[in-house]
Order: C-alpha cells, then structure tokens, then sequence
C-alpha cells in the first residue's frame, strides 16, 4: 500500500438522527445542565450512594443533591483558576467513590 493511500482522511461520518422526535429535551442540554436543574429542584434529595461503603474510612457514603452541586461547582472554579477551559482535556485518577462522579461534573462544567 503506498504512503498517499495510509495517510488519506477518511469520510466524515453523518450525524446520527434524533433519539427521540419531538421528544422530552426542548434543546440540546449539557449533563451538567440537567444535573444542575435537578439539584434546583430537590436540592436535599439523595443524588448518590456507595452500594458497598467501606467501613475502614471514614469517608461519606451519600451525598445530596445540593452538597454534590457544590462539590462540583467549587472543583469547576478551581480548575478555570488553573487556566482549564473549553476543549481541554483533563485526567481524572481517582479511587471508586463519590468524588469521581463530582470530578466528571466539575470538568464539565468548567469547559
């Protein structure tokens, strides 16, 4: 196969059509776009628990709604203080838990 053939840009793929016609979502929203109108809404309802806590930590096993947005929104702003913004990438290393699911909604919702 010639080098030309290897380095030619493959087709662009087609949009994939609407889930769902005329459906539930008035507009394209963001995860942590829905998540937010959720916490609004019930802020003091349960959002996540551990299925298995570890009973060796003294770590929390649930979070509310409201303490979970707060969470992400304090790890958000310190990740724009840090320079991070839309279309960078950043690695989330963390252990199993309730600060992983915090991490995922604060980098979206810093960029």
């Amino acid at each position: 196969m010639p080098a030309e053939a290897a380095l030619r840009t493959p087709p662009p793929i087609a949009p994939a059509p609407e889930p769902f016609p005329g459906g539930p979502y008035v507009r394209d929203e963001l995860l942590h776009e829905l998540f937010r109108a959720s916490a609004a809404r019930r802020p003091g309802a349960l959002a996540l628990r551990l299925a298995e806590p570890d009973p060796e930590t003294s770590r929390r096993s649930d979070l509310s709604y409201e303490e979970l947005r707060c969470r992400a929104s304090r790890f958000a702003r310190h990740l724009r203080s840090k320079g991070v913004g839309r279309g960078d990438r950043v690695v989330i290393c963390l252990p199993r838990g309730l600060d992983q699911y915090m991490a995922v909604l604060g980098v979206m919702e810093a960029g």
